[in-house]
This record gives structure tokens, sequence and C-alpha cells, in this order.
């Protein structure tokens, strides 16, 4: 007998080899013996390294393992599980299974205070032993080991398996949902021996799936009204590259990580049968037989009655690797292995070593998962096919590695749905895993959302791109191009670091429409090789959101070129360009680009001449400043947002006008407009009785009932317009609080239909409300704003369009560079409180508790760079300027780097 001796931990790793004759093995600390059982160990080569778990009580303790295999010297302890190199796309990526060896029986399962909790024995790989494990999961498919209190984890309940069939050696549930434990696989390579099915929801009418699995969507391929008149056949792996714009199209794969491929998958088909007597399903390899005559559908040596209701046939299979499931209309399902643990195998020869007669040279073929169909004639119709790419279940090795010592720390932000904790966030609408944030410079969160590749059928073309398909996500070259936020808790620098990233992504000449280069797009729909394009509205809200300030350069590219030929898909497309080059004006101070936009801006504001309503001392207005597929029929023709920014168009042109000594006449007409239109807003929108500005003026349907669309709201309540009393603004603040979900403010607070205006959540409609509640000490609401979009973006690794305010899930266009440029804003025109005027800088500080020490290093504006560091937490401050008391007024000829210090008084 051989014997070694090792330090335990909470596993011991024993070298299997498969075909080796099993030995006992002895496992002893100084107290006797822990455990004997038999074990395959290594003779000639390792197979497998398995895992035996040590009791607690020895962690730590010295322990003797005695067995014949001189292989026993390469036996180790850890802690962890290994990180599983080649094994780990083997494994399953939706179905359990133990870390290694067979599931022997399930001894427990319940659910308490929303905890499922699992207690199931398995069998190490290659040995005799039977160990006790015990995991937990909130959704069924997520788990985590750890010891469970004997309470939360009942009986098991054997359940009715009348609804099953397949490769099906047990079923179990309680509180209505059921699992197969899968008979133990035969002659499998594989580093597990069985699975658990995924969860099912069960009655008396049959088995479903569970709805938790919905959330593991990543992408989404759709058929409909197809006929099959030959075979149909899908390969999940494939690219898409734009189209004519703003269209795309899907492209076979072409073997580079670009490509978007599945780790598990989905089929749901409704399919008209026709007069076909055999119609056959083959997914990855696995024949699924559909007969006429006797309506059964058979895989392998099992089969089920499935007969066609009203000619059609609806099925839905999922596939994982190591197993598929397959559910019928009539609430059936079938579990069968995959022995191998891929799908469809050939063995060839590779072509590139033809001329060399070596067996070593024989490759195996493993296919990319598939679906296809074959029928015996052409009277078969696909009625609709949704082919879903699922994500894993459980992180990839990498992130395994980078989050299993993580804690989520400090509570910053908590709602009955998520948490923001100082390290990530926790998330039950989106489901497991928890987004994590290891440093400001990473975030781990997999894909949260469905990607689409083709528009919805809406009369509004909407579709929901994804641009980061990876788990991880890292800080690039945008840290080195914008100011660095540092705070004490890693998840706020991640969502600043993720919103910069956007904005610089958005201006990369790869993201480009031709002749736009280096030009700042309105969002990353299209991702490299085509870009979205540059937007009028998009690019000036942008602009005017911070970018003016942070990307100087990138925006005087813009600007100018928003006033020939940005996209004007708006009724305010007019008014944007001077507004927002009459701030860039006032932060660079660049005279030059005035005189380069003249024309245009004169061409622009004739053009809203010709839209003047002399009587009313307005413009036409049929739509909100962002709103441009409904117009706004409660404001009945001028929309209070819109006609606030042609007041300041008029403003800016007459300026623009006085500072180029240029149409002077025109100048004293666009000012005197610009602030009869102001004077109009503030009086005609303030409705007294109801104690806010509505969308409509006097006398529209929007006044009579109140009625309100948010940027309208911000306009009416952000300092830098100038419309709301600070008396009106507290109770403008009082009514948006109110307002406010879990997920944001509503756009359209009053409006019960549902698309990507109405019903939903945007960012950017919300910086002027967070400065506002800033300059009015209410920082719970700064807050509130904030932690809000530090959930949304973390989550998703992005700022994507819409957030849905029912159900706080994020879609359609990634990478929203106004949504991007209005968080920043959150922090340097909220919290810092910088605003600015023909003068120079201003800083207003109101910092929440939780971003108390908070530093902005780097801004630059003009000459200047400043270090702005802030000390402690609240609204009431002292300033001073490298080290010597000032007034919080910095003029634009400051040069040189400084630095600010905000000692806060709360």
């Amino acid at each position: 007998m051989l014997q070694v001796t090792v330090q335990a931990k909470k596993r011991v790793y024993l070298p299997i080899q498969r075909d080796a004759d099993p030995q006992t093995v002895c496992i002893a600390a100084e107290e006797g013996v822990l455990m004997q059982f038999d074990a395959r160990l290594a003779r000639e080569r390792a197979d497998v390294w398995t895992a035996v778990s040590l009791p607690q009580e020895v962690w730590g303790k010295q322990l003797t393992i005695t067995a014949q295999s001189g292989w026993l010297q390469a036996v180790y302890t850890k802690d962890t599980l290994p990180a599983w190199t080649y094994e780990e796309d083997l494994r399953p990526h939706l179905f359990f299974a133990p870390a290694d060896g067979t599931i022997a029986k399930v001894t427990g399962l319940g659910c308490r205070n929303g905890k499922w909790t699992l207690q199931y024995t398995a069998v190490p790989f290659g040995t005799s032993l039977q160990q006790t494990y015990e995991v937990s999961s909130k959704d069924l498919l997520h788990w985590s080991t750890g010891q469970i209190a004997a309470e939360d984890c009942p009986a098991l309940v054997t359940d009715n398996e009348h609804h099953w069939s397949g490769d099906v050696e047990a079923v179990f549930g309680t509180e209505g949902v059921q699992w197969a434990l899968s008979a133990p696989l035969k002659d499998s390579p594989l580093p597990i021996g069985n699975v658990l099915s995924i969860p099912v929801c069960a009655d008396a009418q049959g088995v479903r799936p569970l709805a938790a699995l919905e959330k593991l969507r990543v992408w989404q391929r759709t058929w409909y009204c197809k006929p099959i008149t030959e075979r149909f056949e899908f390969e999940m792996r494939f690219r898409t590259a734009p189209s004519n714009w703003p269209n795309i199209v899907i492209l076979p794969k072409d073997g580079t990580c670009d490509d978007v491929r599945a780790q598990g998958a989905e089929v749901v088909l409704e399919m008209f049968v026709g007069k076909e007597r055999h119609i056959s399903f083959d997914f990855c390899g696995k024949i699924w037989h559909w007969e006429a005559l006797t309506s059964s559908l058979r895989c392998g040596e099992y089969a089920i009655r499935v007969p066609a209701e009203n000619g059609k046939l609806q099925l839905r299979w999922y596939y994982d690797r190591c197993a598929q499931m397959l559910f019928t209309q009539s609430g059936q399902a079938m579990l069968i292995n995959m022995p191998q643990g891929i799908g469809n195998v050939e063995e060839e020869r590779s072509a590139q070593v033809d001329n060399i007669d070596n067996d070593s040279f024989d490759q195996v073929q493993v296919r990319e998962p598939y679906f296809a169909i074959n029928c015996d004639g052409d009277t078969a119709n696909i009625i609709s096919l949704y082919i879903y790419g699922l994500r894993n279940a459980r992180w990839d090795a990498e992130s395994r590695k980078l989050t299993e010592s993580l804690e989520r720390g400090e509570v910053l932000f908590r709602t009955p749905d998520y948490t923001v904790f100082a390290n990530g966030v926790e998330d039950d609408i989106y489901g497991p895993p928890c987004a994590w944030t290891p440093d400001g410079d990473t975030v781990i969160s997999p894909v949260r959302v469905t990607e689409e590749f083709e528009w919805r059928q809406t009369p509004w073309g909407d579709m929901t791109r994804v641009m980061d398909r990876q788990e991880i996500w890292k800080t690039g070259e945008a840290k080195l191009n914008y100011p660095r936020l540092y705070c004490k808790y890693p998840v706020v620098e991640a969502a600043y670091n993720i919103a910069t990233d956007v904005m610089y992504k958005n201006a990369l000449p790869e993201y480009n429409l031709p002749g736009q280069k280096g030009l700042l797009n309105a969002g990353l729909f299209h991702g490299k090789g085509e870009g979205f394009g540059v937007w009028m509205r998009d690019a000036a809200q942008a602009a005017l959101r911070t970018q003016n300030l942070l990307s100087p350069e990138v925006m005087r590219r813009t600007l100018i070129y928003i006033t020939k030929a940005g996209f004007d898909n708006g009724d305010d497309g007019a008014a944007m360009p001077a507004v927002a080059i009459w701030d860039y004006y006032l932060l660079q101070g660049d005279k030059t680009l005035l005189y380069e936009v003249l024309p245009d801006i004169v061409r622009l504001a004739q053009k809203a001449d010709a839209h003047y309503d002399a009587d009313k001392k307005l413009v036409i207005a049929n739509n909100c400043p962002a709103q441009d597929a409904f117009p706004d029929t409660e404001a009945e023709g001028y929309c209070m947002g819109t006609e606030v920014f042609y007041g300041y168009m008029y403003l800016a042109a007459a300026n623009i006008c006085k500072e180029t000594a240029m149409y002077p006449e025109k100048q004293m007409l666009w000012e005197a407009r610009g602030k009869e239109i102001l004077a109009q807003v503030k009086t005609l929108y303030w409705n007294e009785e109801k104690g806010y500005y509505t969308t409509g003026p006097v006398g529209s349907q929007a006044f009579r009932e109140g009625l309100w669309e948010a940027t309208g709201m911000e306009l009416a309540i952000w300092p830098r317009f100038d419309i709301a009393l600070p008396e009106q603004r507290e109770r403008l603040l009082d009514e948006i609080q109110k307002r406010m979900s879990y997920f944001g403010l509503t756009w359209y607070p009053f409006r019960k239909e549902k698309n990507h205006f109405w019903g939903c959540c945007w960012v950017s409609w919300t910086l002027g409300m967070a400065v506002a509640a800033g300059q009015a000490g209410r920082l719970d609401l700064v807050e509130e704003f904030i932690f809000q979009q530090v959930r949304n973006c973390i989550m998703n690794k992005t700022f994507h369009e819409v957030i849905d305010n029912d159900t706080g899930k994020a879609w359609r266009w990634p990478g929203m560079v106004w949504h991007a440029s209005s968080f920043v804003g959150f922090f340097i025109n909220a919290c810092i409180g910088l605003s600015w005027d023909g003068e120079g800088l201003h800083f207003a500080p109101a910092i929440p508790e939780k971003l108390a020490d908070m530093q902005l290093c780097g801004l630059k504006c003009r000459d200047m760079e400043l270090d702005i560091r802030v000390h402690g937490w609240g609204t009431q401050a002292e300033l001073q300027l490298d080290g010597k008391a000032f007034d919080g007024h910095l003029p634009y000829s400051t040069a040189g780097k400084h630095v600010i210090d905000l000692y806060m008084c709360n």
C-alpha cells in the first residue's frame, strides 16, 4: 500500500483512469478514517480528475490517503472546482449536473421565501463513493452550492411520470414544478454521468417549460408561412452585415469570433402538416419522426402520441449538448440523452493533409447546433418557427474565476425588483446571475436581451440589437479620452465608464456611414461596418448633454455636418443645431465655427419662420423634441418642449449673428421672437390647478386634462433653460417623483399604449430633472436617477434605447449616445453642479451621500484642465481652487492644470 499526506481543503482531487480496475482508497485524519471507497485510480494515465468533497471539520488539517496506485502521488486538494478546459463545452448549459460523476438520487426539494433548495447524492466519477450535496437557486436554473438548513429542504415528493417519456429514470416535484432525472449515460466521454432536466410547470393538463427559460434567450430567428418544398435547414452560427440602410442582412458564418452562435437552443414550431405521411425533424443529429397514420412522434426507441390538431403540429424543443427535451401541444415531454455530449458528428480526413497516410490526421468534425425539417412531399407549411439561441445558465471559466471570490458589498440602492451593491447588481427581473464589477474597469454580465435580426411587425420599425455578446466588458480607449470618475464603489465607476465607452465608440470610423467618418453616430445599431448615421436631433441633444464639453473636436465636426446634411426626422430639426452650436461656442470660444455654420443657421431659422404662428406667438410643432412617429395630438399643434427649443433657437441665431456682425435686421427680429416664444411658454403652459407645465397650451386637451411628457417637463424644470420659477420647480419635482417607477420616469405617464415611446423610460430626458433636484437639495431624488441607470447599464453593459416601464427590461438599439451623455451629466451637471454661460464655468455641488468623496479628474475646457475632488457630501460647500478659497466661478481665461476641492457640509 502507498500513502500520501496532504493538507485538507474543501475537495480532494483523485486521478481516474476509465478502464482501470477498482481499488480501495482510504482517507483518514487524526480522528480516524473519514471515508473508504473503491475508485478506478490511474495506473497508466489520468483520464479525469474527480473531486471528492471533504467535511468542513477537517479543512486545514493533515490528511492521510492510502491506496495501491503509484499515481497516488498526484493527488491534490483545492477549495474551488476546477476550471474545465476542453471539457467545459461538453457540460450541460441548461440542465443541472454535478461537478463530475453521476446523480444517484434526489433526496430533497423545496421552496422557502422564494429560494429553491435541492439535495441529492452523487457518485464522483470513477468511484463507488456516494456523497450528499446541497444547492440553492432563485430561478431553478442558476444554482449555487452551500449548506442548507434542514427546514429549507423537505422530503422529496416523487411525481407521476405519465406525462414523461424517453431516457427518464425518475420524476419528482413540488409546488407545481417537476423535474426528470435522466438515466445514466452509457459509454460516454463526458465528465458527468446524467442530468436533471430543465424544470417544468406541471398540472393535470400536462407539463410545459418554465417561464424563466425565456430569460436565457440571447437571439431569435423567425420564419412565417414558409412552404417545405425541400429540406429546410438552419445552422445556428451566422453573421450579420449592414444592408441598404437601415436594414441588415444575415450571412453565412465566416469562422470568426464575430459570428453569432448558440450555446443552447430552443425551437418553437407551429406547422401545417398538409398531406404528408412522414415528417422528420433533425435537431443536432437527433432525428424525430412524425407519422400521420399513427399520429406518433418517435425518437430512437421512444414514441409518443402526437396527433395533428386541425391539421397543425405545435412542438417545442430544447437542446443542451448533453440532452434534448421535447414538449408537445398536449402537455407531454420527452427527455433524450446525447451520450457524446455534442450534436451531429462526422469523421473526416483533413483536406490539408490528404497526402499524409497517417491516421493521426483524421479529425472529428463537430457541427454547430442546427435544426432541419424533411417531408415526403411538398404540402407541409411552416406557420411560424422561432429559433432562439440560449446563453449558458452558468459562468464560463474566465468569468467564474473572476467572480468566485467576490462579495456584493454595501447596499447602495434597493427596490423590490433589484439591488445595487458596491460590487454589482442583483436583479430579479433579468434573473441570475448577478452582474459583477470587480473593479471600475470591468463588468461581468451575460447578454440579457433577445437580439433580433429583422424588423418587428409594427408600423414604426422596432428591432433589438446587441453589439457586445461577451460576458466580460472591459474599459477600452475611452478612458484615455474622457475625464475619469473615481468613487468608493466599483459599480458606479463601471457605469460611468460604460457611458464614456458608448460616447467614444459612436465616433469611431468603423461605426460610421460612408461620408461621415469621425462624426458622432446616433447609436451602435448596425455595429462595425456601417453605423446608424448622424441624426440632427440626436447629435444636438448629445452635444447639449455633456458632449460639447467632453468631445469638442468630434462635436465641432458633427455640428457642422448636422446643419447641412444630418437626418432631420422631427419637428424640432430646424431648432436643434443653433441651440447646440451656441452651447459649443460658450464652452469652447470658437468663433470660427460660427462663421462656418452661419449660412445654414440662417437657412434653418428662416425655415422656422415659415412655421411661425404670429397670432399665438408660437411655432407649429406637432411633436415633442424626441418623438418622430406619433403626433402629440393633445398639444393640438404646439408641443411645449419643441416650443422651448425654438425659443432658444431664435436667441442662439440672434447671438450668432451678433458675434459674427452679420444680418443685424435678422438679429433683432429673431431675438425678439425668441423672447416672445419663451414668454408664451411660461404663460400659456403653466397649469396652476395641476401644479405643473402641460404638453399643450391653455385651451388644449393637454392643458384641460393635465397631460405632460418628459421632454417638455425636463426643459421646464432644468435651470439652464430658465422656464420654471424656483417655487414652481419644487412642485414639478413632487410631480416627477410621484410618477417615477423603479426603472425611471415613464416618458408619457398618461399613455396606456405600448411602443418604444409610450410606456417606456429614456435616460436622456431626466438629466435636467436631476440638476433641478440637486439645486433644490433633494439628494434622494438625484440618487434615484443615478442608481436606476447604474442598474440598467451594468446589467446590459450598454445603454439600450428603451427601458420598458412595466417590465423593467431594456430593448431596441444599443449604444445610444444621448442616453450615455445624459448619464455622464448626472455626475458633472447634477452632482458637481457644473454650468456655464458667457463668462465661464460655475460650480454649485449637490453630492448624494453614496457619492461622498468622489473625484472627477482630467476635465478639460478651453485651455484649462481640472481635477475636481469632493470631500464629504451634502448641498453646502466651501470651494477651493489650488488650495485657496474661491466663489465657484471660473473664468474662461483660466489656463493650465488646476485642482478644485469641494468641501461639503451635509
